[in-house]
């Protein structure tokens, strides 16, 4: 494995695990669409496809439901 993808792979977990913990803390609420992805991207100073891994990561977890035309809901 390359340093970029192990690096990649990090910042896509990091990334996860820090909306994951928002939603605990309360700071996103359930029902409640968080930014979409560009926004996302921009935040964590990122591409829009590590974004979209670490939004499918929660999804697969159960944290959140993208739904296109929508966004990303809390669940």
């Amino acid at each position: 494995m390359s340093e970029s993808v192990s690096t990649n792979l990090a910042k896509y977990v990091t990334i996860a695990v820090d909306i994951a913990t928002r939603v605990i803390r309360g700071e996103y609420k359930v029902g409640q669409k968080i930014f979409g992805r560009s926004t996302l991207a921009g935040r964590y100073n990122v591409s829009p496809e590590t974004i979209r891994r670490a939004l499918t990561l929660l999804q697969e977890t159960g944290i959140v439901d993208v739904m296109p035309g929508v966004g990303v809901v809390v669940k």
